[in-house]
């Protein structure tokens, strides 16, 4: 269902947009990714860390609206070094649901 690799920048700005419901800024998110590659992986929650609420609007409506589906069909997160960057609705539905595993995107070098 999910491209195993994200190549760079360019594919994880798509990524984010297509399953974003809010306006990003698309040339600072392909900067801050510019050299990077996402691998998709099953990891435990337990390795997540939440980024520091200040980089993220929390919205209740859409949080609700994420309880309300299984958890199987919601995107994997965009993560880097166990930091969420992207999906941290998701990422919280998920700890109340008391999910032990996820899908990410791990976020690494493209060197790599």
């Amino acid at each position: 269902m999910f491209k195993p690799i994200l190549e760079n920048a360019e594919e994880i700005t798509d990524f984010i947009i297509t399953y974003t419901s809010y306006s990003i800024d698309e040339e600072f998110v392909q900067e801050y990714f510019f050299g990077c590659k996402a691998f998709l992986r099953k990891v435990s929650i337990l390795d997540l860390r939440e980024e520091d609420e200040n980089q993220h609007i929390k919205d209740e409506v859409k949080e609700r609206r994420y309880e309300k589906l299984p958890i199987e069909s919601m995107p994997p997160l965009i993560v880097e070094d166990g930091i969420v960057k992207d999906g941290h609705h998701r990422y919280r539905v998920a700890k109340k649901k008391d999910i032990k595993e996820m899908i990410i995107y791990d976020i690494v070098s493209a060197e790599i």
